[in-house]
C-alpha cells in the first residue's frame, strides 16, 4: 500500500499591498487645516500663504476670495495593476462604483456643486458643476501613500448671483423654513425674511428638512453633498440644480493634476505683459481672447490667429491681469501636498493632501471675467483621507 501526498502552494501577491490584492483607490475631501503652499515675488520674498482646502482663482487684480471647496466628495480609482506596492490608477466608472457622485469616468461629478460668492458684487455670484472629462489615470504607492492623479475638469459655470435672496422663516409647516420666497403669501403661517447678507450662489440642501432651498428644485427632497463645511452658501447637493435659463454661462477645460508632493508654477515674462502663468491668445491691447481659447506659452504660438473678435489679430499670449490671486508681481505659486503614509487594502481611511496649480479659462462674461480676472491661474489643497478598498 503506498500512500501519496499531494502539496499545494501559494504564490506570494506580486501587489505588497495587502489582502486581498487592492481594487481600487479612494480619496474623500475633508474640511482643511493649516498651510500648504505660497507665492512668493522674484525675490523669494512671500506675498500670501495658501490654506488648505481653499481655491484661489485668478490673477493680480482678482477680486475674488479664496473659497472653501466642498467636503464629503469621494473620488474612487480603479487599481489597473500593482507590483511591488506600487498601482497604476485608472478610471472607475459609474457601474464600478454604483453612482455618478463617486466614479472619475467621463461625465462623472466630482464633488457637490461648488460655490463662488462675489462679495463686492454679490449679483456676478456663480455656482460651478464639476464633472470629469475623459479618463483619469495616476500612480500611487502603498509602503508610502504618495499619489499622483490627473485628469480634466468641465467646469459647468452658471451665473446665478444670489439664488436665495429672501427666505421663509417660522411657517406653519416646518418644511417651509428656509425656502425661496417673494412675500409672506409664500410661507403660510411665518414670514419672508430678507436673506441677502448670506450669499448663496448654488440652491441649498437644507440639511434640517433634507429639501432644496432656491432654484428649480426649491422643496423638492435632497441628500446633503456636504457634511463638514460650514459657511452660509453650504450644503450644497446634485439633487438641487442652479438655475439653467439659458444654460450654464461657461463650461471650461481645466486641466486638474493632484500630487501628494509638490505642484508649482512659475510665470513668464512675455513681450505683452509680465507675470504670466496662464497664457492664452488674445488681442494686444484689450481684454478679448480668441474663442474657442488657445493656450500659449509665447506670442509665437498665436501667430495668425484672428477672431479677438471679428478680424481682430489673436497675436499676444497673455492672461487677464499679470500675477496670482490679488498680487501683482508673482514669480512662483507652490502648493504642496501630503503622503497619507502606508496603506493596505481594507484599513481605514489615512489623513492625506492633495497640491494642485492650474490655469483657468476666460468665461468670456465680460463682468465675471473682470472681477474674477480670467484667464488666470488657480490653486487648491484638497485634504481628507486616501484608502484602498478591494
Amino acid at each position: 500500500m503506498t500512500t501519496s501526498t499531494v502539496t499545494t502552494t501559494t504564490s506570494p501577491s506580486l501587489c505588497g499591498c495587502g489582502t486581498p490584492d487592492p481594487g481600487f483607490f479612494s480619496f474623500k475631501t475633508g474640511v482643511g487645516t493649516g498651510t500648504c503652499g505660497q507665492i512668493v515675488n522674484d525675490s523669494g520674498a512671500s506675498l500670501l500663504s495658501l490654506e488648505g482646502n481653499l481655491l484661489y482663482i485668478g490673477g493680480g487684480a482678482a477680486g475674488v476670495p479664496p473659497n472653501l471647496n466642498p467636503d464629503n466628495g469621494l473620488s474612487v480609482f480603479k487599481v489597473a495593476s500593482c507590483t511591488s506596492k506600487t498601482l497604476q490608477l485608472a478610471s472607475a466608472t459609474g457601474a464600478d462604483t454604483g453612482s455618478n457622485l463617486d466614479c472619475t469616468s467621463d461625465g462623472c461629478f466630482f464633488g457637490a456643486p461648488l460655490p463662488i460668492p462675489m462679495p463686492a458684487n454679490p449679483s456676478l455670484s456663480i455656482c460651478v458643476i464639476n464633472t470629469i472629462s475623459g479618463s483619469a489615470s495616476g500612480t500611487a504607492r502603498c509602503d508610502t501613500g504618495a499619489a499622483n492623479v490627473d485628469f480634466q475638469l468641465a467646469s459647468a459655470t452658471y451665473l446665478t448671483g444670489d439664488v436665495l435672496l429672501r427666505r421663509c422663516t417660522a411657517t406653519t409647516d416646518p418644511n417651509n423654513v428656509g425656502r425661496n420666497c417673494s412675500t409672506d403669501a409664500d410661507c403660510p403661517g411665518g414670514t419672508c425674511a430678507d436673506d441677502s447678507a448670506a450669499i448663496q450662489p448654488c440652491p441649498i440642501c437644507n440639511p434640517t428638512t433634507l429639501l432644496c432651498n432656491g432654484g428649480p428644485k426649491d422643496g423638492q427632497a435632497c441628500t446633503p453633498g456636504t457634511i463638514a463645511t460650514i459657511s452660509d452658501a453650504f450644503p450644497t447637493s446634485h439633487d438641487c440644480d442652479p438655475p439653467a435659463a439659458g444654460g450654464p454661462l461657461a463650461i471650461l477645460p481645466i486641466p486638474f493634476a493632484l500630487t501628494t508632493g509638490t505642484s508649482s508654477a512659475t510665470s513668464a515674462d512675455l513681450p505683452g505683459q509680465p507675470f504670466v502663468f496662464c497664457g492664452f491668445c488674445a488681442a494686444r491691447f484689450a481684454p478679448t481672447w480668441k474663442q474657442p481659447v488657445v493656450p500659449c506659452t509665447s506670442d509665437a504660438q498665436c501667430a495668425g490667429l484672428r477672431g479677438c473678435p471679428g478680424n481682430t489679430a489673436c497675436s499676444t499670449c497673455k492672461q487677464h491681469n499679470p500675477g496670482a490671486f490679488g498680487e501683482g508681481p508673482v514669480r512662483t505659486i507652490t502648493e504642496t501636498g501630503a503622503p497619507a503614509g502606508p496603506l493596505a487594502t481594507g484599513q481605514s481611511p489615512a489623513p492625506v493632501s492633495f497640491g494642485s496649480v492650474f490655469c483657468i479659462p476666460p468665461t468670456f462674461n465680460t463682468a465675471v471675467d473682470l472681477v474674477a480676472d480670467l484667464p488666470g491661474p488657480g490653486a487648491t489643497c484638497l485634504q481628507g483621507g486616501a484608502q484602498l478598498l478591494p
